[in-house]
Order: C-alpha cells, then sequence, then structure tokens
C-alpha cells in the first residue's frame, strides 16, 4: 500500500480507487497539458480534385502541415482527449476560450479533433479562422497561470 493510499485511508472515509483513479487522471491531463506548445499554425493547403479514369471525383482533402501533426500526435500521446467532449459541445459552442476552463477548452479541441475523422476540415477551418490558436493558447496560458510571459511566437 502507497503512502498516499495510507495517509488517504487514514482521513477519507471508505477507500474509493475509482475515485483515486479519476483524481490521478485528472491531475496527470493538467500536467500533461502543461507540456503542450500554443498550436500557432494557421495556414492549410488541400489537395486538388482528383478524377477517377472511371470519371468518378474524389474529394479534396486537407493538406495539414508537419507541424499540426506533431501537434496532435503529441496531444494523443499525452492522453489530453476528454471522453465526453460530444456531450460538452453544445455547452461550449461560441463560448470564448478565454472564458474557459482547462477542462473546456480540452474538450473543444478533442471535439475538432474527432469530428475530423468523419468531417474532414473541421480542423482546417479551425486552424484559418484562429479557433485552434485561441484555444491552445488558453491551454498555455490555464497551465502556466504563475507564469506571467506570453509563449513566443515561432514561426
Amino acid at each position: 500500500m502507497s503512502f498516499l493510499r495510507e495517509i488517504l485511508d487514514e482521513y477519507v472515509i471508505g477507500w474509493d480507487e475509482k475515485r483515486y483513479d479519476k483524481w490521478k487522471e485528472k491531475d496527470d491531463r493538467r500536467w500533461n497539458a502543461r507540456t503542450m506548445k500554443p498550436l500557432l499554425t494557421r495556414s492549410v493547403s488541400w489537395s486538388e480534385l482528383d478524377y477517377s479514369g472511371d470519371g468518378e471525383m474524389k474529394e479534396r482533402v486537407p493538406d495539414y502541415p508537419e507541424e499540426v501533426l506533431r501537434w496532435l500526435e503529441e496531444y494523443e500521446d499525452l492522453r489530453l482527449a476528454v471522453e465526453d467532449y460530444d456531450d460538452r459541445y453544445p455547452v461550449l459552442r461560441g463560448k470564448d476560450p478565454e472564458k474557459m476552463v482547462l477542462e473546456e477548452v480540452l474538450a473543444m479541441i478533442t471535439w475538432i479533433i474527432r469530428t475530423e475523422r468523419v468531417l474532414p476540415g473541421t480542423l482546417a477551418d479551425a486552424l484559418e479562422n484562429g479557433t485552434m490558436e485561441a484555444l491552445t493558447k488558453r491551454m498555455y496560458r490555464v497551465t502556466h497561470y504563475s507564469e506571467k510571459q506570453e509563449p513566443e511566437e515561432t514561426e
């Protein structure tokens, strides 16, 4: 039994493994989010319309810059995705990112990423209109609240 668990058993009536796991996951999510840099890329190129030999036209798809793909991979690797993003979306849609707490920011980012899988271009729109930049800058500020500096903009 770990020291932390012994202390909690002593002060909390009835140790709740599930509750501890949720707290640990949330704590890790905040720490992991702190390692992410804001995503400042706004440009996305699109593939050309493609006609197959049988006259069928294929849809244009976004071709994301390497920086965006690396950021998305890191987001997934750090397990920042929020499970109930779809339930939260109706409440969060249109909300100013500056008024969101970390879990809300992560829910919106997760919604954008997951929706991209079924509706190509969702992420491209969020990048081009500055939504992803605003959300990721907010994530940075919320997790670096004790630091007064803004993230450096590099391009």
